[in-house]
């Protein structure tokens, strides 16, 4: 059994899904999309994104900051 891999590949580029919480491109709030780390860092960074899920508690975080 040469040459056959007994180790199974990890997916180079595993994707992270992410919930939209506003628009931006062609994604809607409430759509879920998955992207690469980087790229979800970003969007949480800038707000754009949640974990899928807790839309509506960011929502809330965002409408009384005391909470």
């Amino acid at each position: 059994m040469a040459g056959k891999a007994t180790k199974q590949e990890e997916p180079k580029n595993e994707l992270i899904s992410v919930e939209f919480i506003k628009p931006w491109s062609r994604y809607s709030k409430g759509d879920i999309a998955g992207f690469e780390a980087d790229k979800v860092q970003k969007l949480i960074d800038a707000k754009l994104v949640v974990e899928p899920g807790t839309a509506e508690e960011a929502e809330q975080k965002k409408e009384d900051p005391a909470a």
